[in-house]
């Protein structure tokens, strides 16, 4: 799929409704408080934390013009968590994740019986 275009504010001209938050939580941020947080733009349909250390949390709006909001304050610097903690976020867009997972260790010799 071709990137959407954007307005001048960053916003896409297309409907978007999902945010990436891509700093200020950590694995101590709770789902409930990230949502509650993030109402103050309007509904939120889902709020999910992914696999912490690994996938950005994202939050879906029930409407485009929250979406809008929430994306214009988040890149304003202009949202925090309870404790002062500072959010930020883009559009969300495909699978992004924080880091490119690691290939497992080489197998061991472990549990090598020879007889």
């Amino acid at each position: 799929f071709p990137p959407p275009t954007m307005h001048d504010d960053g916003a896409p001209e297309d409907g978007f409704l999902a945010i990436e938050i891509t700093f200020g939580t950590d694995e101590r941020t709770s789902r409930v408080d990230l949502k509650k947080r993030m109402s103050a733009f309007g509904e939120v349909e889902v709020c999910h934390m992914g696999m912490r250390g690994q996938d950005f949390p994202f939050v879906r709006f029930k409407a485009q013009a929250s979406a809008e909001a929430a994306l214009k304050a988040l890149k304003a610097g202009q949202v925090s968590m309870e404790d002062g903690t500072l959010l930020g976020g883009r559009m969300k867009s495909g699978n992004q994740r924080r880091r490119e997972t690691s290939a497992p260790p080489p197998e061991t010799v472990r549990n090598h019986y020879v007889a």
